[in-house]
């Protein structure tokens, strides 16, 4: 495994957010991560998230649910910078951290179905860690 140490980044923390929020606005996406985002988040559309401030990060844990409209057969994590419902957190550590911005680089400059996986793999590995 590398070292997750890297100081000098690709992608601004903006760069990141803008081409998140430019996919999001899209209606085919290399990969589904799930409800129709590329990479993991809770809410309607995508929030900016401090890339180049936070050492380490807490996702939002999406519970089962079962509604009319729509259902979540899995628990699943994700960026959540708007917790209007109250979900629970997941905690990120730094060296994690460091692995999903430099795995969401690689996605962004390469947007492959196999590069955006890697990235929900990561998030969602943090929860079963956890169990």
């Amino acid at each position: 495994m590398p070292d997750w140490k890297i100081e000098k980044w690709k992608l601004t923390s903006d760069q990141i957010n803008d081409m998140l929020y430019d996919l999001d606005m899209r209606d085919v996406l290399p990969y589904d991560a799930f409800g129709g985002k590329v990479v993991p988040y809770i809410g309607w559309f995508w929030r900016p998230v401090g890339f180049d401030y936070h050492k380490e990060y807490s996702f939002g844990v999406l519970p089962v649910y079962d509604l009319v409209l729509e259902s979540n057969a899995d628990v699943k994590i994700g960026f959540m910078e708007n917790n209007k419902w109250g979900y629970g957190y997941c905690h990120c550590p730094a060296k994690d951290w460091q692995e999903i911005r430099h795995l969401l680089e690689t996605a962004l400059l390469d947007q492959t179905h196999d590069n955006f996986k890697a990235v929900d793999d990561k998030i969602q590995s943090l929860y079963t860690r956890k169990r």
